[in-house]
């Protein structure tokens, strides 16, 4: 897939199974950048786990332009310092879960119901999304994600961590290190995305969730994938807490 179709993409075809991924921007070189970020890495991720086109179809929107009747499983929305956060009022029924990407700047509560991320760039914020769908289409667990729908319209503030190191025990202690204090407490709910691989264990699974639910109280989701074209360890943190 390129940027340029998914920019331009009115209908997608569909596969099974089929995820609806919608990403609305004001500006939109400024979408088509973040598209382009997104591509790339899913297309390099892809491409060391030798893995096929991925099952999340994403659709792009210039904000102000008038969004399909149809619901969309995922709907991301940037923006920056100068952007109104009103937008989100107009597009709160076409999205099951709704996620709003500040770049640059920090965010405001709305009472939209969406989880809000704080980004520096455009960069970051596509290297997570990137990671995040490829983990969802490529790990080795299953991980049941309706426990999420506890926070259904609940208004929520994101926090994501990444690390890639040369072992599994480096980027743990490293990610650990990394999660940011305010992000520790009330924590509503957590994943981990670990890359490493073959030689990947079942014990050093259990290991970095001892950890991590030692420090924070909460035993994460994990997306586990694994490569034999993959040395190191990286992995992605993602934690949750309400807004307010």
């Amino acid at each position: 897939m390129s940027a340029k179709t998914l920019h331009n993409q009115a209908d997608a075809i569909l596969s099974i199974p089929h995820f609806s991924v919608g990403v609305l921007s004001k500006d939109p070189e400024f979408g088509a950048m973040f598209l382009n970020h997104l591509d790339w890495h899913c297309c390099n991720l892809r491409m060391m786990l030798k893995a096929e086109q991925g099952w999340h179809h994403i659709y792009s929107f210039i904000s102000g332009s008038s969004l399909p009747g149809k619901k969309y499983d995922e709907l991301h929305i940037l923006l920056t310092a100068s952007d109104d956060i009103a937008l989100l009022d107009h597009v709160m029924d076409n999205a099951c879960v709704l996620n709003v990407h500040h770049i640059g700047s920090r965010f405001s509560v709305a009472g939209s119901g969406a989880t809000h991320y704080q980004w520096n760039s455009l960069e970051a914020a596509a290297h997570f999304l990137a990671r995040l769908y490829v983990a969802r289409e490529q790990s080795i667990l299953l991980v049941d994600r309706s426990d999420e729908l506890n926070w259904f319209g609940v208004e929520l503030a994101g926090c994501a961590v990444e690390v890639q190191e040369r072992s599994i025990t480096d980027a743990l202690s490293v990610l650990l290190r990394n999660i940011p204090q305010e992000s520790q407490g009330c924590l509503l709910h957590t994943q981990l995305i670990i890359l490493a691989g073959k030689d990947f264990t079942g014990s050093a699974l259990a290991f970095i969730k001892m950890r991590l639910y030692k420090q924070l109280g909460l035993e994460p989701e994990v997306y586990l994938v694994l490569s034999g074209n993959f040395s190191g360890c990286a992995m992605t943190w993602m934690g949750y807490r309400c807004a307010s």
